[in-house]
């Protein structure tokens, strides 16, 4: 649940001060206060502070050297340093630390008549402001980062490579998307992890036009709305989102069904609207781009266990869609993929026996596409540290773990995790139960035996429901 207002630490020893800086702080944030380190510290663990306002010179100790501390328990607050001294060395050791800015304090903060803030508070509010707008950023970039396709070990292609009849009605299909292109047009591409789907993505963004791979998987925070649709500045200035981005190209939600609900019911209005809403803006936008989502998931089984939006997944399921059958059932695509996955490698100078092609047509290939790229780059590496010139059955390293196995249902597959989880907590909250029980309760006992953090003793306490209190006994 978000907060209407920040949260404020204030650590200062200056009890008049503090109290009169509360006071006028207090109608923009939610503040508290400590008077010393080991208490601000204590606070800054277990609370998540927005902003940090740390006193130089506390009583026998020193504010900025224990800057990192605070900014190790809480990377992204706002941390200023106050000071009534310009030591510029001291401030200048600080800001290493992680503090954001410093400003000098002033003996006497009483207001005028008619004042709301005190000039020395005014100028606080502005410096907080700024230092959280550099941090909203720096934020969101690193998100971007990590939510946008990311490196990939293999050599990337985006070719489709084999001679199949769903090779053939693909390549069929994507002239005809370049054909049809129009605004917001969707496109659905289902199939197992590994399979392809990337490749036929990147195809129907069809070079040298924008593409933006989102992987949904690595979404977890609420700014990725402002990612999305982007968002008004507190200057003015307009933050363009992935919408404008891929303006004329491809945005493509890989894994779509792993994107948070709150986020598929709003692309599923985007999607309806053909325009989106940038965020602190009243007007809309709208962009010439294509929409791709991608799913290794059954979403009909997903919608039916209300973790995929029905509604998204209808409108996305009526548009354009290509399924990608597993390379087990395309099995005359096989030579010719390893072929062109070893010419990548070698530049046309290795080539496979007979016996080491059967050996790879053969097999299961339960990671599809990718697992055979991977399979055929070890092979070209080990047929290079040997000086060979042709791939041998020996040189091939595969995992039989699959080959023989019972496959199950995508249905049946997501019942057995189902289980497979409710087992695992249900362990786990027997587990952590007897160990408050056999400890009176006590959580230094337990985090000692069980060699976790405290932080993450706490996490598994509040996802399980545990109050350790209830295992106290009493003593008569």
């Amino acid at each position: 649940m978000s907060r209407s207002r920040s949260l404020l630490l204030l650590v200062e020893d200056d009890l008049e001060f503090s109290k009169e800086l509360t006071i006028q702080l207090s109608t923009l944030y939610d503040v508290r206060t400590c008077e010393t380190l080991e208490h601000a510290l204590n606070q800054a663990q277990f609370n998540p502070f927005d902003i940090i306002l740390l006193d130089n010179y506390l009583k026998g100790e020193y504010g900025f050297q224990k800057v990192h501390k605070f900014t190790q328990f809480l990377p992204n607050a706002v941390v200023i340093l106050l000071s009534i001294e310009d030591n510029y060395a001291d401030i200048n050791t600080g800001l290493q630390q992680g503090a954001h800015d410093y400003l000098k304090k002033v003996s006497d903060l009483r207001l005028l008549p008619k004042q709301v803030h005190h000039p020395f508070v005014e100028s606080l509010i502005h410096r907080i402001q700024s230092a959280e707008l550099k941090t909203k950023e720096r934020k969101l970039a690193r998100m971007l980062n990590s939510c946008i396709s990311g490196p990939n070990m293999l050599r990337t292609t985006h070719e489709l490579v084999g001679v199949s009849t769903f090779i053939m009605q693909a390549k069929e299909q994507i002239t005809s998307i370049h054909e049809s292109r129009k605004p917001f047009q969707r496109i659905l591409i289902t199939g197992e992890i590994g399979s392809g789907k990337s490749t036929i993505a990147h195809l129907i963004a069809k070079n040298p036009v924008p593409f933006i791979k989102l992987n949904c998987r690595s979404i977890c925070h609420e700014s990725i709305n402002s990612i999305l649709v982007g968002s008004i500045q507190n200057n003015g200035d307009y933050l363009p989102g992935l919408f404008d981005r891929a303006s004329g190209g491809v945005l493509y939600f890989n894994e779509v069904s792993s994107l948070p609900q709150a986020l598929q019911q709003q692309l599923y209005q985007i999607l309806v609207d053909k325009k989106y809403d940038p965020i602190n803006s009243i007007q809309s936008r709208s962009s010439d781009l294509v929409i791709v989502a991608s799913s290794s998931k059954d979403l009909v089984q997903s919608v039916r266990r209300s973790h995929f939006s029905k509604e998204l997944f209808y409108i996305l399921n009526n548009s354009i869609t290509i399924h990608i059958p597993p390379l087990r059932e395309r099995r005359e695509d096989i030579p010719v993929l390893a072929q062109y996955f070893l010419n990548q490698e070698s530049g046309g100078t290795l080539s496979f026996t007979k016996k080491a092609l059967q050996l790879l047509t053969r097999h299961y290939w339960p990671g599809n596409v990718e697992q055979l790229q991977y399979c055929i780059k070890n092979a070209a590496n080990t047929a290079y540290t040997d000086s060979k010139i042709e791939i041998k059955e020996v040189d091939i390293k595969l995992d039989y773990s699959h080959s023989v196995a019972i496959q199950l249902p995508s249905s049946l597959n997501g019942e057995v995790n189902h289980l497979l989880k409710n087992s695992i907590r249900s362990v786990e909250v027997a587990f952590f139960s007897k160990l408050f029980e056999l400890s009176n309760g006590n959580i230094s006992l337990v985090e000692k035996y069980t060699k976790l953090s405290r932080s993450n003793l706490y996490s598994k306490i509040t996802k399980y429901g545990l109050n350790p209190k209830v295992f106290r006994r009493k003593i008569l």
